[in-house]
This record gives structure tokens, C-alpha cells and sequence, in this order.
């Protein structure tokens, strides 16, 4: 007797910092597999989201063994959305051509890594199941996340897609070789043959945002209540907020509405080197200010001093940015509720509780994410009348059944718990695309196809840039 295909959906969350992926057979939809990863000798659950750029041209990524003079090249996300700042990186040509050739350079670098990290994922899928690829209806599916709340980016949209569909064609799911693919070799895929057209409907985006609302709404311990999710990241912070009731007679879920700044840890270093360089020092690359913020070394030219309080200026200027955002959230929502503003106001305050996922901020984000909010809540409470905790509880999306994380060294069953929640998106992503559809974007968000091939056509038509 035939068995059933293996359809293997692989939920990808391509961070600013790192790289996470969690696998699923829909033959046998309750196990999930957090893939391990190689990097510096050992396996790891999370990879560096870098490129390496040597002086002869060549390229190696954070899965690979680098040598010491070789030149990082990282914020391979943030370069991809457009949002990084150019000049912080001082190997970039100038004149006309500058910011498009950034562009395209930036997608080389994410097709090339991200090939890179699809090739562990399907060398884990055949240690997983050792006869994928006998049945010729054998496949793999790639969900990853982009950092867009609505559907208004359909530029990022198509960079991380065309991205995607290169990694996925330079890597052999049947078999897989022996050796990663190179950089030319995936940058040299068309988007004009047969086969990108076949592996574009193998390859889906999703909102990062509605990913994390997905790792709760299937998680069998989930529970009933209004949420607002923040998702504190290395380049982003991803907030939504939603209610959750079992006992609707129509649809349990309502998801309001959701918000993406631009205000992860790493833009502590990015935000001081474009405040240094308005101050006249031009040549201040971002990493020489992510050595001194990890080491407290003081690049040339620059006092102690006048670092920590560019710092701390930084700090409260994202931790502002992250209060209007939950605020932004609460007024929509009470909005939702079309209600008596008053007992709105009440009911968000009184009944509404977080979920932190992540950790850009810091080792344990559930502590320093909870003070990020305090200042909105606290302030929308004292309008009620009402009073709020003077901390916070900060809660941890629940931790599902059915998922197995590698062998490794140090990894406990409590750790795992831990852990989760820097895998929650990916969790999200690794359901089949149809079942996440209807959560891509919040009800007040009217609805939009996916993207089609025609839209990236067009915009690669006058493709012509060396990368």
C-alpha cells in the first residue's frame, strides 16, 4: 500500500539578529520539529542572520566557519526592507546607481543565507523522515514572516519573496548535495523560468505579526481573554492585540488591530550612528558601535560618557515609540468594541493581558517589556478612575504539545519552555498556508489576494543591476 505524501511545511522566521525554523509533516499534523542549526562546530536552535564578505570577493554565512578577516555584513533583514541606513555601512558604492544597487545587494545576501539555512533544514528532514522523496508528490513548503502589519508594502513583499523562491530553487529537497550553494549560483536564478514560477507557489509571506498570533491561537493550552502580543525583536517590535473566546457562537477569535516599529534592540546602535554622523563624524560604521555596546570599547574620537547618555537618550526615545504603538492598539480596539467609551476604556484596562515574545531587549524581555508599558496603561487606567498592578504580569505565549526540540547539550525540558518564546513565529509559520489565511490581517483591514507572479514580473522586468 502507497503511503501518504509527505507535504513538509517549514515556518521560517528570517530575524534581524536570528534565524529560526520549525518543520511539520501534514501526514502527521500534531508534531512539530524545531530544526537544529550549524554554527561555530555545534548545533544551535538559532542561527546569526550574517553574511560574511571576504576581500576576494567571496561570500560565507554564519553557517559556515569564517575566518577572522573576513567582513561581517549583517541587518540582512532591515537592508532587505529598505529601512536600514546606508551610510552605516562603508562598503557601498555611490552616484546614481547607489540605492538601487543597495537593494539588489541586499536581496543577493538574503537569497544567498537564507539558501543556506534551507539547506539544513532539508538535510534535517531526511535524518527526520529517511524516505522523503521515494513518492514524486513529496514536497516542501516554505511560510516566512515579514515585518509589514498591513497589506500597504507590496515592494518588501516581492524583495522577500523573490528572495525565498531563489534560496528554495538552489537547494535539492530530494537530495540534497553534499556541499551549501554559492552565492553566484543563487543570484544567477531568473525569475523568468518554469521553474521559479513552479517554486513561487511553494513559497508564502506572512505578516510577522499575525505569525505570533497564530503560535497562540494553536496551542491547545490557549485560553480565553483579551491580549495584546508584543513580540520584542532585534529590528522590530511586533504589537497586536486581539480577544479569544471559546464560548462565541460564531468565530472565537476577533483580532482588532496590530502595529510594527521600528524599534528593536538593534536599533539602539543604528539610531546613535546616524546621531553621530549629524553631528559631523561621518565615518562611523555601526559595527564599531555594537563592539563598544556588547564590550564597552570606545571607538576613536568619541568620550564614555557621551556614549552611555547617546544611549540612554535612544532608549527612552524607543520605549516612547513602543508606548504611542500600544496606545494606538487600545484606541482601535475600544473603537471595535462601538461601545460607551468609559466601560470600553475599563475593560481594555481592567481585563486586558500581555504576552511577550522575543528577546531583542534583554535576557528575560517579560520584565523590561512589561515596564514598556506601564506609562500607556497606567495612564489610560488614571482616566477611568480605575487603578493597575504597580508591576505588570507578563505572561509567556502557552507552550505547545506535540514539540520536539533537538538533542542538544544543555537544553532541559524547562529550558525548552523558555526558549519557546524566541520560536513563536516560527511555531505560527508552520502550518499549512490555507489555515493561516484568515488571520493574515486584523478585521478592520480589508482583505487582499496574495501576491501574484505578475506583480513580481513587472517589477524585475528591468532587472539589471551586478549584485
Amino acid at each position: 500500500m502507497a503511503r501518504v505524501p509527505h507535504i513538509i511545511v517549514a515556518g521560517l522566521d528570517f530575524g534581524t539578529s536570528y534565524t529560526k525554523c520549525i518543520v511539520r509533516n501534514l501526514a502527521f499534523p500534531d508534531q512539530a520539529y524545531v530544526v537544529p542549526f550549524s554554527h561555530n562546530g555545534r548545533k544551535e536552535c538559532w542561527v546569526p542572520s550574517i553574511v560574511y564578505r571576504h576581500k576576494d570577493g567571496s561570500h560565507q554565512t554564519s553557517l559556515q566557519t569564517s575566518s577572522l578577516e573576513a567582513e561581517q555584513v549583517p541587518y540582512i533583514k532591515m537592508r532587505l526592507l529598505g529601512l536600514m541606513d546606508e551610510q552605516a555601512l562603508d562598503w557601498r558604492p555611490t552616484g546614481a546607481e547607489a540605492d538601487k544597487w543597495f537593494l539588489h545587494q541586499a536581496e543577493s545576501d538574503a537569497a544567498f543565507y537564507l539558501s543556506h539555512i534551507l539547506w539544513d533544514v532539508a538535510n534535517f528532514i531526511h535524518t527526520t523522515w529517511s524516505d522523503f522523496g521515494n513518492d514524486s508528490q513529496d514536497q516542501v513548503l516554505v511560510n516566512i514572516c515579514i515585518p509589514v502589519h498591513h497589506a500597504d508594502k507590496p515592494d518588501v513583499e516581492i524583495r522577500f519573496k523573490v528572495a525565498l523562491v531563489r534560496a528554495y530553487l538552489a537547494t535539492d529537497f530530494i537530495n540534497p548535495s553534499q556541499s551549501r550553494p554559492n552565492r553566484e549560483v543563487v543570484s544567477a536564478i531568473s525569475i523568468n523560468s518554469q521553474e521559479f514560477r513552479s517554486a513561487f507557489n511553494r513559497c508564502n509571506t506572512y505578516p510577522e505579526t499575525s505569525a505570533n498570533l497564530q503560535a497562540f491561537l494553536k496551542s491547545p493550552s490557549r485560553q480565553n481573554g483579551l491580549f495584546i502580543m508584543a513580540d520584542v525583536g532585534g529590528g522590530t517590535v511586533d504589537v497586536s492585540i486581539f480577544e479569544y473566546d471559546d464560548r462565541a457562537s460564531t468565530y472565537p477569535l476577533t483580532y482588532y488591530h496590530n502595529e510594527v516599529i521600528c524599534a528593536g534592540s538593534s536599533q539602539h546602535e543604528i539610531r546613535m550612528a546616524k546621531s553621530l554622523r549629524d553631528r559631523g563624524l561621518e565615518d562611523m560604521p555601526i559595527r564599531q558601535l555594537t563592539a563598544w555596546k556588547e564590550r564597552r570599547v570606545v571607538p576613536d574620537g568619541l568620550e564614555r560618557d557621551d556614549l552611555e547618555q547617546l544611549l540612554d537618550d535612544v532608549r527612552q526615545k524607543i520605549r516612547d515609540e513602543v508606548g504611542v504603538a500600544v496606545g494606538t492598539c487600545v484606541g482601535e480596539t475600544m473603537q471595535a468594541f462601538n461601545t460607551n467609551v468609559k466601560l470600553a476604556k475599563e475593560r481594555v484596562l481592567q481585563t486586558g493581558r500581555f504576552f511577550f515574545a522575543g528577546g531583542g531587549f534583554t535576557e528575560n524581555p517579560y520584565e523590561l517589556g512589561a515596564r514598556f508599558f506601564e506609562t500607556t496603561w497606567a495612564a489610560g487606567a488614571a482616566e477611568t478612575g480605575n487603578k493597575v498592578p504597580s508591576r505588570l504580569k507578563a505572561l509567556r505565549i502557552p507552550f505547545p504539545t506535540g514539540l520536539e526540540f533537538p538533542d542538544i547539550e544543555g537544553i532541559t525540558k524547562a529550558k525548552e519552555v523558555v526558549m519557546f518564546n524566541r520560536l513563536t513565529v516560527a511555531y505560527g509559520l508552520s502550518f499549512a498556508i490555507e489555515s493561516l489565511d484568515e488571520q493574515r490581517f486584523p478585521s478592520s483591514v480589508p482583505k487582499t489576494p496574495n501576491l501574484p507572479f505578475s506583480e513580481v514580473a513587472k517589477v524585475y522586468a528591468e532587472d539589471t543591476v551586478d549584485t
